[in-house]
Order: C-alpha cells, then sequence, then structure tokens
C-alpha cells in the first residue's frame, strides 16, 4: 500500500501545479525576471495611478531640459556681451569676485532625471516642487503628487532584483556615489514642508462638503411633493398616428421626471452611503427587484429589494486583502413607508418604471445605467452613457435652493453630502434604540479593517466631538449640555420632575396666550377691510337675518338659534359692525320657498357660542359694510381618453463610439441599412418619420441619411473613392457630413441655409 507521502508526491505530479511548473521550465532566467519586473510594473499600482505617476515624471523631465537649455543660452549670451566690450584682462581684478559653487548650475543638469540618479537629482525635484506649487500655485496635493512619482520611479528604477534606491538618500561628495532614494533626501523633505507651510499660511475661508442631514433630506423632500406632478396629472399621451405619441402635458412630464430622478438618488445614496460614482455606475444587474420578502422572528413581513455594489472606492485593495468576496457587497433596501424622504425602496421603484414605461418605453436590459444622462426636456435619455458628478451637481444645487436649505458657497451641498450625512445620521442623529455600532458603520460604508483612523474622524467623531464638546449654549435657562453622556442621552432618559412639569405648563401658557393674540389681531384686520367695503353690499345679508331672526344656516338646512353657553364668561356682545365674516365662509344660495330668490350666510357650527350671537345678526343695519358675494362654479376636469402610456417602444438613435473616428462612417452605414436586435433592430432607412420627431431628433436622423446615402447612392459603395474625395471622415460623422453638404451645393443639389431674415448666404 503506498504511503500517504507517495501519494502527495504523486498528486503534486499530476496536479495542475506541474502543469505550470513544466510550462515555465522552458523559460530562461532573463525572461522569467522580465515577466516578474512587468508584473510588478503593471499591478504594484492601479492604471490610473500609474498614468498620473508617469504623467508627473514626464513634466519633471521636461522642465529640467528646458531650463538647462535657457541657463546655457543666458550663458552663451552673456558671454558674447562681454567679448565685444573689448576690455582688457588684467584691467579689473575679479578674483575676489569668484561664482559660489552652490549657486552654479551643475554641469549636465540636464540629465538629472535619466538613468540612475545623480548627486543633483534631489535638487532637481526640489526645483521641480517649487516651479509648480510656488510659481504655477498649485496645491500641496500635486507637491505629494510629485513626491510619490518620484519614489516611485527610483524604487522601481532596477527591478525587484536591486533595493539600491529603496532606502534613505547617501551620497558621496568626494567620489560622487550615490544610493537610496533621492526623494527622501533632506532638500525634497525641506520643500514639502515649506510648501505645506504656504499652503497653511493662505487660509482663506474654509470650505468644505456639508452632510445632508434627516431633517434637510425632509424638507427637500415636503418641497418636491408639494410641487411635483402626479402620475394622473402628467402621464397621458395622445396618439398622433404611425405609432407617434405625445405627451398632452410635456411641462409637468418633464418636472415629475427631474423629481423622480433626484429622489431614488438622493436616497438610494442616503441609505447606502455611496458616493457618486458609485452610484452612478449602478446599472439594471446590480439589482434584484425580485427578492422574496423577509419574514421577521416576530410574524411580520417586509418588502425589499437588494443591490450588489461593485464600484467602491479602494475595491482593488479590499479585494486583496479578501474582506470582499469577487460577488461584491450587497445591501438589502426595506420598504420604510413611515420614513417617506428616506425611503429608498419606494423611490428606486417609482423611477425605475416612469424610466422604463415613459422614458425608454421597453423593459430594462442588464446593461442600462438605472441613473444614464438624460435631457428633461426632450425626456430623452442614453441609457448606455451613466451621468457624472457635474449634472448631479446641478440637480442637487437646485433642489436646495428650492428647498430653502441654506447652500452658501463656503458650506455647501456636493455629491458627496449623502454619504457623510447618512453616516452621521446612523451613528449620532438616529433615534435611541436604532442608532448603528461603528462595526456595523465600517462595514456599511465599505471602509477597511485598517482604514486610516482620520476617515472615521472626518466622518463620525468631529461632528460627535463638536456636539458634545461645543459650550456655546451655557447661558441657556435650560441645561441643554451634551457632554455627560453619548450625544446627550441622558436628558431623554432622566425621570419627569418637579420643575420639568413647572417648565412644561409656563410653556404650554405661553404659546396658548400667543395663540390668542394672534386670532385677535386677525379678528381686527378683518374688521378693518370689511368696514372699508361698499355698504349697497350687505342687503342680501340684511334679507337673511330678518327673514330668519332665530336661526342659522347650514349649506342646506334649518337655522337654529345660537345661545350662550351658562358657563362660559360673561364677554360683552359685540359691536353690530365687529362680527368677522370671512369670505371662505359665505355661501350663496336661491330660497326654495320663495318665487325672488334670496341669498343668506352660512356661520361656522363649531363657533364659540358667546363670540357671535343671532342677535347680533339680527340687528345688522343695511348702513352696515359686509363683503360682495361671488359664487363661482366648481372648476371640472375633463375626462382624457386617452391611454396612460403609450404601448409603443420609444425609438431613440442608436449611440455611436467615439473611440475610433475613422470607422464612425461604417457604423452609420450598417445602422442605415442592417436591421440589429441588441443596437437597432430596425435599420434607420425604414423609420417612420414620427419616431425621429418624438425624440427631437430629426437633425441627427437627417446627418446620417445624409452620409449614407451619399456612400450607396451616388459612390455605389466605392470605398476607395469616397474615403479619397472625403477626408474628413477620419475626424468623425460630423466633419464628414459638413463636407458632404459642401460639396452639394457646390455642385447644386443643395442650397446654402437660409439666414434668419430669409437672405440667402
Amino acid at each position: 500500500m503506498p504511503s500517504l507521502s507517495n501519494l502527495t508526491a504523486g498528486a503534486r505530479q499530476s496536479g495542475r501545479g506541474s502543469k505550470r511548473i513544466r510550462n515555465d521550465a522552458s523559460i530562461n532566467f532573463a525572461q522569467a525576471l522580465k515577466e516578474a519586473n512587468k508584473t510588478v510594473e503593471e499591478h504594484s499600482k492601479t492604471k490610473a495611478t500609474i498614468q498620473k505617476y508617469d504623467c508627473y515624471y514626464k513634466q519633471a523631465v521636461k522642465f529640467v531640459r528646458e531650463f538647462a537649455n535657457d541657463e546655457a543660452s543666458k550663458e552663451a549670451a552673456r558671454k558674447e556681451h562681454q567679448a565685444k566690450l573689448g576690455q582688457p584682462d588684467d584691467d579689473i581684478d575679479d578674483s575676489r569676485y569668484q561664482e559660489d559653487p552652490l549657486t552654479c548650475m551643475p554641469p549636465d543638469f540636464d540629465t538629472a532625471f535619466d538613468g540612475p540618479p545623480k548627486p543633483f537629482t534631489p535638487l532637481a525635484i526640489a526645483m521641480f516642487l517649487s516651479e509648480k506649487c510656488v510659481k504655477q500655485n498649485c496645491k500641496v496635493g500635486v507637491a505629494y503628487a510629485i513626491y510619490s512619482s518620484m519614489l516611485n520611479h527610483y524604487e522601481n528604477l532596477d527591478g525587484i532584483g536591486n533595493d539600491k534606491y529603496r532606502g534613505d538618500w547617501v551620497c558621496d561628495e568626494k567620489t560622487g556615489t550615490c544610493g537610496g532614494n533621492p526623494a527622501k533626501s533632506g532638500q525634497v523633505q525641506r520643500m514639502l514642508h515649506s510648501i505645506k507651510k504656504k499652503d497653511a499660511e493662505v487660509v482663506g475661508e474654509r470650505k468644505h462638503a456639508r452632510a445632508m442631514s434627516y431633517e434637510d433630506m425632509g424638507k427637500m423632500h415636503a418641497h418636491a411633493e408639494a410641487t411635483c406632478p402626479s402620475a394622473e396629472a402628467c402621464e397621458r399621451f395622445k396618439h398622433c398616428g404611425n405609432g407617434y405619441y405625445e405627451p398632452l402635458f410635456p411641462e409637468l412630464l418633464s418636472k415629475r421626471a427631474e423629481h423622480l430622478y433626484y429622489s431614488a438618488y438622493s436616497t438610494l445614496s442616503f441609505a447606502i452611503w455611496t458616493r457618486c460614482h458609485e452610484t452612478c455606475q449602478l446599472q439594471k444587474k446590480h439589482f434584484d427587484f425580485n427578492m422574496p420578502p423577509k419574514c421577521c422572528s416576530n410574524g411580520e413581513v417586509h418588502e425589499r429589494f437588494s443591490v450588489n455594489l461593485r464600484h467602491r472606492k479602494n475595491w482593488q485593495n479590499k479585494m486583496e486583502s479578501g474582506e470582499l468576496g469577487v460577488e461584491g457587497h450587497y445591501y438589502n433596501i426595506y420598504s420604510r413607508p413611515d420614513e417617506p424622504a428616506v425611503d429608498a425602496y419606494h423611490h428606486v421603484h417609482e423611477w425605475v418604471r416612469f424610466y422604463s414605461d415613459v422614458i425608454l418605453r421597453r423593459p430594462l436590459k442588464d446593461s442600462d445605467y438605472i441613473f444614464p444622462t438624460i435631457n428633461f426636456s426632450k425626456l430623452t435619455a442614453n441609457p448606455e452613457k451613466p451621468s457624472d458628478s457635474v449634472a448631479m451637481q446641478k440637480i442637487i444645487t437646485r433642489v436646495a435652493d428650492a428647498s430653502g436649505l441654506s447652500n452658501s458657497e463656503a458650506c455647501k451641498y456636493t455629491t458627496h453630502c449623502f454619504r457623510r450625512g447618512g453616516a452621521q445620521y446612523r451613528f449620532m442623529f438616529a433615534p435611541l434604540g436604532k442608532r448603528w455600532t461603528l462595526a456595523r458603520i465600517r462595514w456599511w460604508a465599505g471602509w477597511a479593517e485598517g482604514e486610516h483612523g482620520d476617515t472615521l474622524i472626518r466622518y463620525l467623531l468631529d461632528e460627535l466631538s463638536n456636539y458634545e464638546e461645543d459650550h456655546r449654549d451655557a447661558l441657556c435657562p435650560v441645561d441643554e449640555a451634551a457632554n455627560k453622556s453619548h450625544l446627550g442621552e441622558d436628558r431623554a432618559l432622566r425621570p419627569f420632575t418637579a420643575e420639568d412639569g413647572k417648565q412644561f405648563f409656563k410653556h404650554c401658557d405661553r404659546l396658548l396666550e400667543t395663540q390668542f393674540q394672534n386670532l385677535t389681531n386677525r379678528l381686527i384686520e378683518a374688521v378693518e377691510s370689511q368696514n372699508s367695503k361698499s355698504a349697497s353690499a350687505c342687503q342680501p345679508l340684511v334679507q337673511a337675518a330678518h327673514a330668519h331672526p332665530n336661526h342659522t344656516t347650514h349649506a342646506a338646512g334649518p337655522i337654529r338659534t345660537l345661545q350662550q353657553h351658562p358657563d362660559s364668561a360673561p364677554y360683552p356682545a359685540p359691536a353690530p359692525w365687529a362680527i368677522p365674516v370671512q369670505r371662505s365662509l359665505l355661501h350663496v344660495q336661491p330660497s326654495p320657498n320663495a318665487s325672488t330668490p334670496y341669498y343668506y350666510v352660512s356661520l361656522p357650527s363649531q363657533r364659540h357660542p358667546h363670540h357671535c350671537e343671532a342677535a347680533n345678526l339680527a340687528a345688522v343695519t343695511p348702513s352696515a359694510p359686509l363683503p360682495t358675494i361671488h359664487w363661482q362654479p366648481p372648476a371640472v376636469c375633463p375626462q382624457i381618453s386617452e391611454p396612460l402610456l403609450p404601448p409603443q417602444e420609444r425609438h431613440t438613435l442608436p449611440r455611436i463610439s467615439k473611440k475610433d473616428p475613422h470607422l464612425q462612417w461604417k457604423t452609420v452605414v450598417n445602422d442605415w441599412e442592417c436591421p440589429q436586435p441588441e443596437r437597432c433592430p430596425i435599420p434607420l432607412r425604414s423609420w417612420d418619420p414620427d419616431w425621429y420627431k418624438e425624440t427631437k431628433q430629426a437633425m441627427m436622423y437627417h446627418v446620417r441619411k445624409t452620409i449614407a446615402e451619399e456612400y450607396i447612392i451616388r459612390y455605389n459603395r466605392d470605398d476607395a473613392r469616397f474615403l479619397e474625395d472625403y477626408p474628413e471622415h477620419t475626424r468623425g460623422i460630423t466633419p464628414l457630413f459638413s463636407a458632404i453638404q459642401a460639396n452639394h451645393i457646390k455642385l447644386g443639389l443643395a442650397r446654402p441655409r437660409a439666414k434668419r431674415n430669409g437672405a440667402r448666404k
């Protein structure tokens, strides 16, 4: 029986590892080292970081070479000028005025960044830092980016097999031998410190992203709900024939589209604490709207959907640490009708429905972005291109200003406000019993186990410290100090004392007194406005008072006598002119028992008896000014028999990639005559004119039609002749269309475009 070691050895020989070893055995040492160095170079940093470092390094090389060339030109000009003076060599003894070697440019200074570091390489780095951050006035972030670029360049200069340039900088002045990283030299470090101090001295008004609080979300939601049209009011269309549908109320529909778009974006970002690019990168495939409801242990059932967030910042680092699996980071979003301002479940569902049924008029594909680039006025969207931070910032600013929130430049709402606000709300400002621990907050925000402490401090602890250690209200009669417990929770948990009861009743008395004073002022204003009107307007009311002296009218019923309550205070009876009558309380109706109709007033049945007595109403004389009675019929909304939503899909022109401009004309021709199920199911040549008129794309359609017909009809699909006559095709379809139009005008096939006054160009 073979031993375990033999079995293990056999398994190793027949496994995948042995196959890799046999394949790698044919590679020599130089090739293996080259592959290893290439792997480190490509994957030690992200692609964007490598590109940024390479850009700064090339700028430094260019700066040093240009500076050296300028200095050489100046030195040559100085020597030429001195030679023209013709002075004898022994005229002036200038031995005492020899130039300091430290102020002279080293020879071969233009090669400071070529190959291994040289004794003057740290000087070149420091001078480049000064050029960028002092002369060009760049911020300290640029200085640290340049420093990191140089540090990375020299650490990987000789590949993984040599650590000569990874330590501290050492230079032997006698022999000129250098070692270590020049970016770690004293010259570079002093320059970085000086630039940092320079920026710290020029401190203007602090500008930082303001956190979107739960109360601010409520204000913006209330404003949106008050101004946003309902679906029944605006999601109606009329059929114009040939499958073309036109909205009955386009302005209302555009307003509703922007409201739903913003509400879905803001509530989702507030719920899962995403940055702008993370939210905009979400596609239909990242959502699971068919999740079964959650059955809780107490028997409650809650609706939900799931979001798979795969585009978190520092995603690569979390994959390396093994904190996240390859499947992503899942968040379950539950329905919260008790919190409508932050109910992401409801708002995302509403936006997806509107996006699919009204804008695209087709089911969403897995590759469609949930928050695409969109034109609200035309109600057109490009589901293949996500929105960006610039567009989102405009919407946030517009909604914040319209909601009446302070949004100054020094402290404004940015696209990052929902992430900060959501994190602070769950940690500090949520109701008692609903606040989260730091462990849950770290997981929910996507922060790693070893996340820098300043990140948590910036998001949470700074705000908490400001809240608990803020003593600006120390002189307040009521002690509101929050430094005795976490967020001052002891104030909400302490027992109700006699002093609290006394303060509570005082507060109630002040509120009642204020409300009564406001009511009195309103009554006085009403009386003064009634006295300024004509006396002739009160004749119908006087007739009603004398005809029914013992009754008060309802909308259509008998009049009853108003008696003073026996327990009420003996207020003096108001004068006849002191009866306030609001316009909204007047009801004009003809009498059912008289041939000549008369009119009477309907008083509210809940008015206090001693404030208005029947005797006072009967005593009203024709000279008492009362309001003129007007009757307005109720507005009748016409019934619209059109369908709520058009049954057909909205047709939009397929997007043309800008990656290869010289091939765009071929894409246009292919879209014109070939059906493509995923891109263009119906060829453009078979489109009904109403389709591109509906989406306001008539001009774009005309451009593609002109190019396709020029190639197919006039050039009979001759690629060589077409490309020779129109070299503008290499720049894209817009220059190509302009060239075709100019050629048609030259040949008399088209006329120049008329000016606004009707004259030809």
